[in-house]
């Protein structure tokens, strides 16, 4: 597959999701009888999407923090595995 063939694929499968979107805002938006152009629609939207980006960000924050506590844990377990078992040896000998 080429470059030309996997970016049209890509595009065709973007505009497939944004269809899908769309047809279920449409369909929830007429059982609740909510107008897309009301303001204060439009502002609990908006809170709404920066809140879920927010989260987002949080999490991904605290994931990536927590994998590098893991992967420091994970370096230092030579060494620490090391002393104790030097420590051991020094016991058993004396």
């Amino acid at each position: 597959m080429n470059l030309y063939e996997r970016s049209a694929m890509i595009e065709a499968v973007e505009q497939s999701q944004m269809q899908q979107l769309a047809s279920m805002g449409s369909h929830f938006m007429g059982m609740l009888s909510i107008d897309a152009s009301d303001a204060s629609y439009q502002s609990f939207r908006s809170k709404t999407t920066l809140g879920l980006e927010m989260g987002s960000l949080v999490a991904g924050g605290y994931g990536a923090v927590k994998g590098m506590i893991a992967f420091n844990r994970l370096a230092r377990m030579p060494i620490y595995i090391s002393q104790r078992l030097l420590a051991r040896i020094v016991i058993l000998t004396y």
